[in-house]
């Protein structure tokens, strides 16, 4: 299939995703008695969406891609650990080294993740703070406007009641000028 019939097919990524989840579930309550099958199951769907993220690259960013695929082979690691510990390594010393290495190989999945979250968090938090910062500066000198237009609208109304004041005297002197006519 060529590259533009393999983007089609990006939509069927969320489709898969719970398609695994229900193989999972009925993997997990039907094939408990059966440890192998089990893993086989969960390894082969890790494998398909791996093969789907490919080749599909369901992602906007290269960023998620990689997550993405980070995360699907960190649980395929464990799940190649997980074989160990059935009756396939009878070596108790062995199986424990595996435990500790899977153990291990989790624990950078969630540090690798929270790492990344942390980062993402941390970028937010200083934009909200530059933005802050930015409208905190331009308020102080917005406040410093509203001061000089409020002085200037004062001045302005102190202007305008001299004027009155001095039209009312004047409406007054021409009303006192008239009687004294009279």
């Amino acid at each position: 299939m060529n590259a533009a019939g393999m983007d089609k097919l990006v939509i069927l990524y969320p489709v898969l995703g719970q398609v695994r989840k229900l193989i999972l579930a009925f993997t997990m309550v039907f094939l408990q008695n059966w440890p192998n099958f089990s893993i086989f199951s969960i390894n082969f769907q890790t494998l398909m969406m791996i093969i789907m993220i490919g080749l599909t690259t369901p992602f906007k960013s290269k960023g998620d891609f990689r997550i993405e695929n980070f995360n699907e082979f960190t649980i395929l690691v464990v799940n190649y650990h997980l074989m160990s510990l059935t009756d396939w390594v009878y070596d108790g010393n062995t199986r424990y080294t595996i435990g500790w290495s899977m153990i291990a190989v989790t624990s950078l999945g969630i540090f690798v993740n929270l790492s990344i979250l942390a980062r993402q968090q941390f970028l937010f938090l200083r934009l909200k703070h530059r933005k802050w910062a930015y409208q905190k500066a331009h308020a102080k000198h917005a406040l410093a406007l509203d001061k000089v237009d409020e002085e200037k609208m004062k001045k302005e109304d102190e202007e305008k009641k001299q004027r009155e004041h001095e039209r009312v005297e004047a409406l007054q002197q021409a009303k006192e000028h008239r009687l004294r006519k009279r």
